[in-house]
């Protein structure tokens, strides 16, 4: 597949939301935890380059690292996505069973999430139960149903996993995905229990939109003997495809409606989210069934810096809403939380109350510091002890904001939500982190400076050469002339790469800088080639530095031969005659290291 068909914007930007910036896009890295973007696409290129992270690449690079895949993997990954047909070697398609574990994983959830909806939808008793729940008891429509691909899992659940194995899906991605239980390691289908039975299955999308887990909600239906049948909510397990702390429902769609003045909303459960989006609140996540993490809030950040907290109305979810406020601080996130009436979740308003009601209640948000504060200090008459304990419990919450700005605003807010002097409480919080900083150690060792680091250039020959050609195309097959293969170290990825680049000249296999994909061995290989891509130098005499760099590279290569004679010669009882010849050859190489005479380029790019 030729990576020319896709734009990198449009495998990129599923994963950061990236703003124009002249030529480029930036955003937020997908590699590092970053608050300030610091994160280039350069499209007409066909490169990225990460400074928070020095990660650089294209777009198989980009789905390989963020995706955790091979490189044929991403090949069929971004196939897959942007419907381009793929032919496999001798033209022969790949089997279900010998495709990547992750890539049956994802088919598998796709065929199994058509499966449970299908059964939905279908002719039997249950089925006709469990539409009539979804209908009248939850008040969604069917079209609902089939836009989000919502499913029963059968009571009798053994038939799904015969029906995987006939669509050629193998017994490790049975047992890997999750949907099965079995004792010991099965070889049979038949040999698998399912996990859901008797339960409504709503599917988990990464931030791709790719299926890759379900959330099973307890039925009437659900079998009494089921392992897990009072709990009302049950997840998929960890997969190679899920990690529940990593991932948030909805944000598939969520992240690409935010935008000025509307942030994310945060909710609880996969059905709030579902509910709030038909009621266009399309904006709306929410986490896994789970406390929110960390590294949610940093998936977040990244579409957005802002997200209103829309917790369940009871103690509950007060509680929940309050430990999102130092996740959020540290991601750099505004937040601000809205209090639904007692016994009362967004699903119920939206339902009783309609979409204009809810929509007066976000209006209604609290900022931070006074949702907090009346959190820790409820009564309106609390005495200064109260106050000053309630301060203290905010301010391990405070220690964590990665803004100093945004710090001293967040302390003097919460000194006018309690009521109390802004100067004592600042006091008060600055011995708080004096007490809890971590004391340096009176003295750190320097290491000792090591000559070989210390000598060691910032950019090497074959870097340099790399991107000079890279910029310079027709230098190429004049240099592949004068550099000889012993000049260039083959010890890093540039000089890999440059003697695989001047043997194709060689050999008449030259296509140009725009066709290199297959010199690329390795991923290493491919980063070296894009991050040589991604320097911005310009070289004003490409001949001049072009015939410098050659004169490195051989007097290196030089010096190099008269450190292998000096070995050679330090070598006890070596014969006379031996020692003498070994001689004359260093004498000869010191003379050309003085004087080094070598063929050169002209002006017109050809050897003198």
């Amino acid at each position: 597949m030729s990576k020319n068909r896709v734009n990198l914007y449009d495998v990129v930007s599923r994963v950061v939301q990236l703003k124009r910036a002249g030529r480029q896009w930036v955003g937020l890295s997908p590699f590092t935890n970053e608050k300030t973007p610091s994160f280039y696409v350069t499209p007409d290129k066909g490169f990225y380059k990460c400074f928070s992270s020095g990660e650089t690449g294209d777009l198989f690079t980009f789905v390989m690292k963020t995706e955790n895949l091979t490189f044929p993997e991403a090949v069929e990954v971004i196939a897959e996505r942007f419907q381009i047909p793929l032919e496999y070697a001798a033209g022969k398609q790949v089997s279900q069973e010998q495709r990547s574990l992750r890539k049956q994983l994802l088919e598998l959830h796709e065929y199994a999430a058509d499966y449970f909806h299908t059964f939905l939808m279908g002719k039997t008793a249950e089925a006709a139960t469990v539409r009539a729940y979804w209908q009248e008891q939850r008040k969604f429509t069917l079209e609902v149903a089939k836009d989000y691909k919502i499913g029963l899992a059968p009571v009798d659940g053994n038939e799904c996993a015969r029906y995987l194995a006939r669509k050629g899906f193998g017994m490790e991605a049975l047992h890997q995905c999750g949907l099965f239980l079995a004792q010991g390691h099965a070889t049979d289908p038949s040999a698998l229990r399912a996990r859901f039975r008797g339960r409504l299955m709503i599917p988990i999308r990464d931030n791709q939109g790719q299926v890759v887990a379900f959330t099973a909600r307890q039925l009437d239906i659900t079998p009494a003997d089921d392992p897990t049948a009072r709990a009302k909510y049950v997840n998929s397990p960890e997969t190679p495809l899920f990690h529940k702390s990593k991932l948030l429902f909805h944000l598939d769609r969520a992240r690409t409606k935010v935008g000025t003045d509307k942030p994310f909303i945060l909710v609880e459960g996969q059905l709030d989210a579902i509910r709030c989006a038909v009621s266009g609140f399309e904006n709306t996540v929410a986490p896994q069934g789970t406390a929110v993490t960390e590294e949610q809030m940093f998936l977040l950040r990244r579409y957005h810096d802002r997200i209103l907290v829309v917790l369940d109305g009871d103690n509950a979810g007060k509680n929940a809403a309050i430990r999102v406020l130092p996740l959020a601080l540290k991601a750099d996130l505004g937040i601000e939380f809205v209090e639904l009436p007692a016994g009362l979740d967004p699903d119920s308003v939206l339902v009783q109350q309609g979409p204009d009601a809810f929509k007066q209640l976000l209006g209604t948000a609290r900022e931070a510091m006074d949702f907090a504060c009346r959190f820790h200090c409820p009564d309106n008459h609390a005495d200064p002890h109260e106050k000053a304990n309630a301060l203290q419990k905010l301010w391990p919450v405070l220690a964590g904001c990665s803004s100093e700005v945004a710090r001293s605003e967040y302390l003097r807010a919460a000194a006018r939500a309690l009521d109390v002097d802004y100067d004592g409480a600042a006091k008060d919080f600055a011995r708080f982190m004096s007490q809890n900083r971590s004391t340096p150690p009176a003295h750190k060792p320097q290491p000792e400076k090591n000559a070989e680091l210390s000598d060691k250039p910032l950019t090497t020959p074959e870097f340099e050469l790399l991107l000079l050609v890279l910029q310079n195309d027709r230098l190429v097959q004049p240099l592949s002339e004068i550099i000889q293969h012993d000049w260039i170290r083959s010890d890093t990825h540039e000089g890999r790469l440059l003697g695989r680049i001047f043997a194709a000249v060689q050999q008449n296999a030259w296509e140009g800088v725009q066709n290199m994909e297959h010199l690329f061995e390795t991923v290493e290989d491919r980063s070296a080639f894009y991050a040589a891509m991604a320097e911005e130098r310009e070289f004003r005499e490409p001949v001049k530095v072009a015939n410098h760099i050659a004169e490195r590279m051989y007097l290196r290569f030089l010096k190099r031969e008269i450190r292998n004679i000096d070995t050679l010669i330090a070598q006890p009882d070596l014969p006379a005659e031996e020692m003498m010849s070994l001689l004359t050859q260093r004498s000869i190489l010191s003379r050309h290291c003085l004087q080094p005479k070598l063929p050169t380029l002209t002006a017109g790019n050809e050897s003198a």
